[in-house]
């Protein structure tokens, strides 16, 4: 949606479609009563299968807190994506950089605001 929106440059990150087992559809059944698709079966999953869910979204993000469930937002993201190799620490500010420019708030200009010295 950001993207179609002009906030996100494109980035591809292969990801595969996961299915929810009946546990999660049971959360996942009761978090659409205020949240979106996407959002509620994000969480479902991220919390019974103890994952960090990655949102920008503020509901989504206060409901996952509420549940036991870490959260990262973008910055998080593109932290993650230089800690990781999958992005030079170039890269993700460029990233950052051109997110900020079309609206995106952040709240940090540079990703080594939030990062270690000794990072990536």
């Amino acid at each position: 949606m950001g993207v179609n929106r002009g906030r996100y440059p494109p980035v591809k990150i292969p990801m595969p479609i996961t299915e929810l087992t009946p546990e999660e559809e049971r959360l996942y059944r009761l978090l659409r009563a205020k949240l979106g698709k996407g959002e509620s079966s994000c969480i479902a999953v991220a919390k019974h299968r103890g994952l960090i869910l990655l949102s920008d979204d503020y509901d989504a993000r206060k409901k996952a807190r509420l549940l036991g469930v870490k959260v990262s937002g973008t910055t998080g993201l593109l932290v993650l994506g230089v800690k990781k190799g999958i992005l030079t620490l170039e890269e993700g500010n460029e990233l950052l950089e051109k997110m900020i420019e079309t609206g995106f708030y952040s709240p940090v200009k540079r990703l080594e605001e939030v990062m270690p010295a000794s990072s990536p």
